[in-house]
This record gives C-alpha cells, structure tokens and sequence, in this order.
C-alpha cells in the first residue's frame, strides 16, 4: 500500500472508496481539488483558487461536473487575483 492509500485509508477506513484490487478508485481523487477551489475561494485566495479548479477540471468524471467547473473558472476568471 502506498503512503498516500494508507493515509486515506487511515481517514475513511473501510469507507475509502477502492476498485476490486484494492487500489484507491480515481475517481475519489477528482474531488479533492473542487473541494480546495471552494475553500482557497471563500479566504480570497482567487489565483489559486483558479488553478486548483483547473486542475479540478481536467479531472473531473463527468461533463456535468465539467461544466460546472468551466462556469466557477469564469466567475474566477471575472474577480481581481489576490
């Protein structure tokens, strides 16, 4: 198990979403920086907040999620960089 597995592990124990081998699913892992968007967001961090939705964007599963993210980039992209 990797170092970062066992640490999600450890957080979510048996809730951790995994695949059939074991492993992490990806998926899981497409949510983290959406979540960062919105907090680096709300403390007026809006550069990184921008690249963390980027970031988000290329990960996310679905172009419903896609799109929502394309829509909260452009509502960054409209606020002055702090």
């Amino acid at each position: 198990m990797a170092c970062g597995q066992a640490h999600i592990s450890v957080q979510h124990g048996s809730q951790a979403p995994q695949q059939g081998d074991g492993r992490l699913d990806a998926a899981f892992f497409s949510y983290l920086p959406a979540a960062r968007v919105e907090f680096l967001r709300r403390v007026h961090r809006t550069e990184e907040a921008r690249l963390a939705c980027t970031e988000s964007r290329l990960l996310a599963g679905n172009p419903v999620e896609q799109d929502f993210l394309t829509r909260r980039l452009d509502e960054l992209d409209s606020q002055p960089a702090t």
